[in-house]
């Protein structure tokens, strides 16, 4: 009976073909409230990051559509994708209905090219940046004039993302202990994160 009810309570995950590569997208059994859009960084693709980084239960929310998206996999790639509603778009048009309005972006490392792209898009709500600090501030200076949240974990980028921090408190700022990789990969930081962002974009959840 235990079983048959931690079954059923599993989030439904299906893996689209697109144009643009893979997309995973992982929804509740329950009604959602937010769209939480996880794009990987460099030397890694989106399926080895579903699941090498145990993503679908990293990112695992009662009251969120995950969706993780293939990225560049190196600093020559072009973006996959540098719109974000057309990711959402597509999303919707293969599963049969919408997705939550609210977005939370997640990216880590090299991310921050993707990421950065969609900082001007009204249904971006928050992005969180693991280890993703690079490229210089304009991006994030932009998403915070559009009104949307901000959150970043550092260890490499740490030295990048200091005088940003210092400058903006409404930035929730971390220097994590872990490795670049073990931001993503421990199970300690995502899912902590995430729980937390999420309280503050929805906190009727």
């Amino acid at each position: 009976m235990l079983f048959m009810l931690m079954f059923a309570a599993a989030p439904m995950h299906t893996r689209l073909v697109t144009e643009n590569g893979p997309v995973h997208v992982a929804i509740p059994p329950r009604a959602a409230k937010v769209t939480v859009v996880y794009v990987h960084g460099f030397w890694t693709n989106v399926d080895d990051a579903w699941v090498h980084h145990r993503l679908n239960e990293q990112l695992a929310l009662p009251d969120a559509v995950v969706i993780a998206p293939e990225a560049p996999s190196g600093p020559g790639q072009a973006v996959r994708w540098p719109s974000l509603s057309a990711l959402l778009a597509e999303v919707e048009a293969r599963i049969g209905k919408p997705l939550p309005n609210d977005v939370i972006a997640i990216g880590h490392s090299g991310a921050y090219r993707t990421v950065g792209a969609w900082v001007d898009e009204p249904r971006l709500k928050h992005v969180v940046l693991l280890d993703a600090f690079y490229g210089g501030a304009a991006p994030w200076e932009r998403l915070l004039s559009n009104g949307g949240g901000l959150h970043v974990v550092a260890r490499a980028t740490a030295a990048k993302s200091k005088p940003f921090c210092a400058k903006h408190s409404e930035v929730v700022c971390e220097d994590s202990p872990l490795s670049h990789m073990g931001i993503v990969t421990s199970g300690r930081v995502m899912p902590r994160v995430l729980r937390e962002v999420v309280r503050v974009r929805t906190p009727d959840a």
